[in-house]
């Protein structure tokens, strides 16, 4: 076998594990416990040995997004070597990764380049969430303990970039149910839709993912939730946002873990790893983008179609030679943008989804696409001339990954190298004004607390046309943006230290 195919990187295993029982008082029943379980799964999977792996990288957990110290129940200091001691691994590297939802896709992306390269000669990808178990035992006052202290490197990478202008910091645009919805009423514009017809077209997108999460063991909410339900506001679907009830966002009341382990195809071959176990990744890219406020196309996702593109070229694909995906599906814009990327049709939830997608699948944090891939895995086992896709959405749909898979190696693995695409997605970018006195609304929404409207949030250009931020707390100003179609009127600005007011002018 020669060098180059020799150090082909290979997945050959996966694990999932979701956890829907009460809390209680044990050390496995925590985010690094399921880690753990769900490594201990794609061990089996692989049938390798955990002293094998030499490179340990893994998703942040949604607690440490947090500021420091806040964790109700404690948690590791050093996540990935906390994975590695509950399975008897040493790893010569440690990984944490970095805020956003495109770190499993990324984190497959660096481990191929590093296996390819020749830094390592396994490496597992972790990802787990115990927030479910965390908010049960808060409700119920029972005290928790997973704090560990445990020693050795670790490559702690921190937060990352994530990429906020203080425009939108100043305003609370900070919240993901707010930003998105500032996302969906800017598409939803661009589509020309009216708020009708585009609460419908979510609904439908949705229901066909809730199928899938429905007939999926390892779905934290396994309920198939109909187009009419989903549009409809009720009790149990009550509004979050202007424009989205609970179930048309993602779910991150979960207690879930995944594992990823992957290795070269010399590595599988001496460790005896049959041939219809491994899976292999044939394009991949990870592009990130401004700020939202700063973006060209704010109901777009430039970052995601640069990504597409690239790592669609790098494998030799078309959109159209796709046979299995998983869209990212935090807001139902991120899968439509995503899709618009890919020149896939919008419409048929089931076919954009491996898992169920985050609403009923379950938000695992930041590593959901890492049960994605998980899966992926085995589907693509099971259908072996298929080609798959997994897209990767980080941030305000500002960083996204994406990479392709099949169960036929590649014809020659080269890694994709310095791309240059984040300089691409940051073309067209928009200054922002923040001494604004008037413009037209570009895009908008209402903030909900308890089913209340309490504020409404709005981005629009200047008459010189540069961006700007601006909200509103008076109930008659709330009124008339819940009332009519904002996008394209003009409002006056009032400047503040803190936050500009806007009014209809």
């Amino acid at each position: 076998m020669a060098r180059g195919e020799a150090h082909v990187p290979v997945l050959i295993g996966g694990g999932q594990v979701t956890w829907r029982g009460a809390p209680a008082r044990s050390p496995e029943l925590s985010p690094a416990g399921f880690m753990a379980e769900a490594a201990r799964r794609a061990l089996a999977d692989a049938g390798v040995q955990a002293a094998s792996i030499d490179r340990i990288a893994a998703v942040r957990m949604t607690a440490d997004n947090r500021p420091p110290g806040v964790h109700p129940f404690g948690t590791a200091n050093n996540v990935p070597r906390a994975v590695a001691r509950r399975i008897g691994a040493n790893p010569a590297t440690a990984i944490y990764g970095v805020i956003g939802g495109q770190s499993p896709q990324a984190f497959v992306n660096e481990c191929a380049e590093a296996l390819h390269a020749g830094e390592c000669e396994m490496a597992l990808i972790v990802a787990g969430e115990a927030t479910g178990l965390e908010r049960a035992a808060l409700r119920a006052g029972m005290e928790l303990d997973w704090s560990e202290q445990v020693d050795g490197d670790c490559d702690d990478r921190g937060s990352g970039d994530l990429k906020i202008n203080r425009a939108e910091v100043r305003h609370g645009m900070v919240l993901p149910v707010l930003v998105y919805s500032l996302i969906e009423q800017a598409l939803r514009a661009r589509l020309g839709r009216s708020r009708d017809a585009h609460a419908q077209a979510m609904a439908e997108l949705f229901a066909g993912f809730s199928e899938v999460a429905a007939a999926n063991p390892y779905a934290q909410f396994p309920v198939e939730r109909s187009a009419a339900f989903l549009r409809t506001e009720s009790a149990d679907n009550y509004r979050v946002s202007d424009p989205y009830l609970k179930w048309l966002v993602a779910q991150d009341a979960v207690s879930q873990g995944a594992a990823v382990l992957m290795t070269t195809e010399a590595k599988a071959d001496e460790l005896g790893v049959p041939a219809d176990k491994r899976i292999y990744l044939h394009g991949y890219a990870t592009v990130s983008d401004l700020p939202l406020i700063e973006r060209a196309d704010m109901g777009a996702s430039r970052a995601a179609a640069l990504a597409a593109r690239a790592a669609l070229d790098m494998a030799g694909w078309q959109p159209q030679h796709v046979d299995l995906a998983d869209i990212y599906s935090c807001f139902p814009c991120a899968v439509t943008a995503a899709c618009e990327a890919l020149d896939f049709t919008a419409d048929d939830g089931a076919r954009l989804t491996v898992t169920g997608g985050l609403p009923y699948f379950g938000g695992a944090g930041n590593g959901y696409s890492l049960f994605a891939i998980a899966e992926m895995i085995a589907r693509l086992r099971a259908r072996p001339t298929a080609k798959g896709l997994i897209t990767a959405n980080g941030g305000f749909m500002s960083k996204e990954s994406v990479g392709l898979y099949s169960a036929k190696p590649p014809a020659d693995w080269r890694p994709l190298g310095v791309s240059g695409l984040d300089a691409e997605a940051a073309r067209g970018r928009f200054e922002v004004d923040t001494n604004p006195s008037s413009g037209m609304i570009e895009t908008f929404t209402v903030a909900y607390a308890k089913g209340v409207a309490t504020r409404a949030l709005v981005i629009g250009r200047t008459e010189a046309g540069r961006r700007f931020a601006a909200a509103s707390e008076q109930p008659g100003t709330i009124a008339q943006v819940l009332a009519s179609e904002p996008i394209g009127r003009r409002v006056t600005v009032q400047p503040g230290e803190r936050t500009n007011v806007f009014r209809f002018a």
